[in-house]
């Protein structure tokens, strides 16, 4: 599931902070062996892992009506997964970063 909330701060109107939780179940899939000509004959392994969260953090501030600064926080705790299963392979998702944006609008 994911949970994604956003808070601005009542004495501090220009201020806004978010939040973001993204849970996943335990996950696995079977890789079967294939032989020279496709056949599939056997399993080769399991990717298996087990449940995990990924914490991620916002904060943003209204420097004026055109501009705004705004800093990210994501894999806070730094979780080792794997995201994506395609072709039986696994992918570990990104490690903790973190980012500072000056956003333009007009």
């Amino acid at each position: 599931f994911n949970l994604l909330t956003t808070y601005q701060v009542p004495q501090l109107p220009k201020l806004k902070l978010g939040l973001g939780v993204q849970w996943q179940d335990q996950t696995y899939l079977d890789v079967p062996e294939a032989t020279a000509n496709g056949v599939i004959t056997q399993k080769a392994g399991i990717i298996e892992q087990d449940a995990y969260a990924l914490v991620n953090l916002m904060a943003s501030y209204e420097l004026n009506e055109h501009m705004t600064l705004q800093a990210n926080g994501n894999n806070l705790t730094n979780e080792k997964y794997l995201f994506n299963f395609p072709n039986q392979q696994g992918f570990y998702g990104a490690p903790a970063n973190y980012s500072v944006a000056v956003k333009f609008k007009y």
